[in-house]
Order: C-alpha cells, then sequence, then structure tokens
C-alpha cells in the first residue's frame, strides 16, 4: 500500500471477539442458599433456608457475554493526520436475576429464586481525529477530536415481556419514564368524569384515591391505561434515553517558542435528563432523602388562571401537593446539550541559556483552570453531574467546583 499509496504513513485493521462467563455472586447459588440459625437446638447450631432467595436451582448457569470489536487505525501524510476507528458489539445471555415467585412464595416459603432470567446488549462507537496544522521547531499546533456513541437494549426476558417499568423489551435500560401531561386543567368540566357499577359518577383521580380528584390549575394528566385514575406506573410513558446520542471531547495543543497552551473542551449532545431540582425544592417531597439546592422563587411562574402559560400548576398544599409534587412529568424531562471548557493551562519555559546559569535543567511557570465555563440549553444548575444511568437530576450535588491553578517547575 505504501508503494502506490504514497500519502498512507500507517494502517492497520483489527479484528477479535470473545466470550466470557461471570460466576455467581454467592457460593452454591445453585444448590440452595442456608444461613446459620438466630438460636440453638440442645446447645448446637443448626442451619436454616434463606428464605429470600435461597431456593435452589439445578439449571442455573454462568451469565454468558459474546463481545465484538472491529478498528481502524489509520495515519496520512506523514503521520500528520491520524483517524482512530473503533465498534464494538456485546450482547449479554442468561443474565442472573432473582425472579419473585408466584403468590410471594406462600407454597414454597420462598419468596425469591435466582434464574437466567434476561439478555441485554450493548454497542458502541468511537471515533477519534488527531492534525498536526503546524509542525516546526519554534511552532507546534495539534487538536484531536473524539466522539463516541453508546447504546444498550433489553433484549428478553424469562416470560418473553417486559419485567417492570425500565425494563422493556426492545427499549434502552437508560430509559426515563414520566407522567403524560396536556397542559393544565382550565376548568372543572375539562375533567373526565366516570361512572361505577352503581350509576355514581366520579372524577379523574391519582392513586391517593377518589377524595384526591384533579381541579383547576392541576396538571391535565393522560390516563393512559384508561383504568380511571393516575398511578406511577401504569400511566408513565417512554420519554427518552439518559444515555447521551454522542460524547467527546477537543484537545489543542500549542506551543510557540517558550509559550505553550493546552485547552480541553468536552461535549454531550443529545442525552435527556429529568430536572426535578425545583419540583422537589416546591414541595418537600423526597426531602429527608434528598436535600435539594434552594431555587429562586422570583423566577417561577405558577398556574393562576384559565390559560396561563406557566412553569408550575397551582401552588397548593396538603395532599394536593401529592398529584403534582411528587411526581416525574414529561414536562420536566429536557433533551440537553452542552459543552465546556474543562481545563485550560498556560506555561512558559525559560531560556536554558538561563538555566545553565542558574544551575538548573528547567524552570516553567505555568497557569490552569478547571471548569471554567459551560454552555447548555439545561435549566438545571449543573448536567455534566446529573446520573448516567436513569437522568435524574434532583438538586442533591454541588455543581462541579472552579479551579484556578498557579504553578512553577523545577528540574535539576
Amino acid at each position: 500500500m505504501r508503494d502506490n499509496l504514497g500519502w498512507v504513513s500507517f494502517g492497520k485493521i483489527r479484528a477479535s471477539w470473545g466470550r466470557s462467563g461471570m460466576h455467581f455472586s454467592q457460593n452454591y447459588l445453585a444448590l440452595g442458599i442456608m444461613n446459620v440459625g438466630s438460636t440453638s437446638y440442645l446447645g448446637n447450631s443448626y442451619i436454616e433456608p434463606q428464605w429470600g432467595d435461597g431456593l435452589y436451582n439445578d439449571k442455573l448457569s454462568w451469565e454468558e457475554t459474546d463481545q465484538y470489536d472491529f478498528g481502524l487505525d489509520l495515519d496520512m501524510f506523514d503521520h500528520r493526520l491520524g483517524i482512530t476507528i473503533d465498534y464494538y458489539y456485546r450482547y449479554t445471555d442468561k443474565l442472573l436475576d432473582r425472579v419473585r415467585l408466584p403468590s410471594a412464595g406462600i407454597n414454597t416459603g420462598y419468596q425469591q429464586q435466582w434464574r437466567n432470567a434476561a439478555a441485554v446488549s450493548n454497542e458502541g462507537l468511537e471515533v477519534m481525529v488527531k492534525y498536526e496544522i503546524f509542525r516546526k521547531s519554534d511552532l507546534y499546533w495539534k487538536i484531536s477530536v473524539n466522539a463516541a456513541r453508546n447504546w444498550n437494549r433489553f433484549e428478553k426476558s424469562y416470560t418473553g415481556k417486559d419485567l417492570d417499568l425500565v425494563r422493556v423489551i426492545g427499549k434502552s435500560l437508560n430509559g426515563i419514564y414520566a407522567l403524560k401531561t396536556d397542559g393544565y386543567v382550565d376548568y372543572q368540566d375539562e375533567v373526565p368524569v366516570f361512572y361505577n357499577q352503581i350509576g355514581i359518577k366520579a372524577p379523574l383521580a391519582s392513586e391517593m384515591g377518589s377524595s384526591t380528584f384533579y381541579k383547576p390549575g392541576d396538571y391535565k394528566f393522560i390516563d393512559v391505561d384508561g383504568n380511571r385514575k393516575i398511578t406511577a406506573f401504569d400511566d408513565e410513558v417512554y420519554c427518552g434515553s439518559a444515555l447521551p446520542k454522542v460524547s467527546g471531547g477537543i484537545v489543542n495543543e500549542f506551543q510557540w517558542k517558550n509559550f505553550d497552551v493546552n485547552i480541553l473542551l468536552s461535549f454531550q449532545l443529545g442525552r435527556h435528563m429529568l430536572n426535578i431540582t425545583q419540583t422537589r425544592c416546591l414541595s418537600g417531597f423526597g426531602a429527608a432523602e434528598y436535600p435539594a439546592i434552594v431555587m429562586n422563587l422570583n423566577k417561577v411562574f405558577f398556574w393562576e388562571k384559565p390559560g396561563d402559560k406557566s412553569d408550575f400548576p397551582k401552588w397548593q398544599y396538603d395532599w394536593d401537593t401529592y398529584l403534582w409534587g411528587g411526581r416525574y412529568v414529561d414536562r420536566r424531562v429536557e433533551k440537553v446539550n452542552w459543552l465546556k471548557i474543562k481545563t485550560v493551562s498556560i506555561g512558559y519555559t525559560l531560556p536554558k541559556a538561563w538555566m545553565q546559569k542558574c544551575g538548573l535543567d528547567e524552570l516553567r511557570i505555568f497557569a490552569s483552570g478547571e471548569n471554567l465555563y459551560t454552555f447548555t440549553n439545561y435549566s438545571g444548575i449543573e448536567p455534566e453531574i446529573v446520573d448516567i444511568r436513569n437522568g435524574e437530576d434532583v438538586g442533591s450535588s454541588y455543581p462541579l467546583a472552579r479551579k484556578l491553578t498557579l504553578g512553577l517547575t523545577l528540574k535539576f
């Protein structure tokens, strides 16, 4: 290739496959788990079944993971331009999980059993491009850009059906689920009314009971399953994945004579986040578990009259707070992009002639900064610290600290 393609400096194609198994988290898991009894019999200790999940399963096997990797390394134009591409696919079958037994184990005494219950897949694409713009003894500038995309999917379950709200066949394991809304209830006659078997009517209510029905100023929730009440798990819908579409960074390395500059930018694109910081501040829902950072109420608008396009429903307290304050609603889900000036470092190395007079090999003075500024469309405080697993921002964490450093490097 070098003889025919002179612009190719180096090229390599990579491919690999491997299979691995993950051993059980507990010894003798397939043979059943026993515990030492809490009392004794005739002065002797004894063992008893672990009723929670200790039922034996002689068909239990290790998790099996197959992974495929394909890559390309390519340097061109005397190594000035470099490209690296990697693609991987990982399929995990026979995933170990606890399965709840019928009637919570009334017939056997056991509540759950370990089984090879599911399969999940992970795949991703990673690309890195580097280019040396200047390559001189007194002037050097290189830019490196990397980007990665990862996505996963719940492939199958032991029942052939969805296992729960977050393990939906064909959907991401990092999905965000929330109640679907259609604005606000402006008038009472907008609330759906249902009749029971004896003809008594009742408006659409929450899972707290018919006494907590919806009225003007509340969210207009969509009864997805049609069971005449709004419940957390039955009416929540998929609102996107907490994983970003693309994440990566941009590195600039610049050197002119004795000066050097290094700039690192990091970014994420197309990530869904559930911003419930303000909701928890307003309602106090889960405050003991997730103490939220205080918000500025001067910038928040509540529903007051029909037609209002407000940030939140009507301000109210008692059980009505549960109707709007403690819920995950689709209005709080945001599709977030951000670009951050992660680190900037500027340094100056004194000339060697000066150093020889002082008996030093090198003296470098530098200043650096971290987390200097974030460009984002996110309404929350800090998009980078939001949990990558579920995308929930509960307001319990402080933003990343901005750090400024002055330094001196000496070499003798």
